[in-house]
């Protein structure tokens, strides 16, 4: 496996009850996790009744997926950049 510099970067798109990024957070020393969740309510209840957090590693976004990933790809190009994420994961 090839060593990654700097944290190693996961997007998680659909938050759910947010148990799948909150263990990566927790669990992956050196890891920041970005969650791209459509509908606001699900981040509300997720939050008062999962008892999911955010935080320092564990950033939310409110935002269609698909658009969210397209910029983000974009941005990273025109930056000249070798890539965002190092993994995507799907739970929507």
């Amino acid at each position: 496996m090839e060593e990654v510099g700097g944290p190693l970067r996961i997007l998680c798109i659909g938050l759910g009850g947010g148990s799948v990024p909150a263990f990566l957070a927790e669990r992956l020393p050196n890891c920041e996790v970005d969650v791209v969740e459509l509908e606001q309510a699900v981040v509300d209840v997720a939050s008062k009744h999962m008892g999911f957090r955010s935080g320092p590693k564990l950033r939310v976004i409110v935002e269609d997926a698909a658009a969210f990933a397209l910029r983000a790809a974009e941005q990273n190009a025109k930056e000249g950049g070798d890539g965002v994420y190092h993994a995507v994961i799907l739970d929507a």
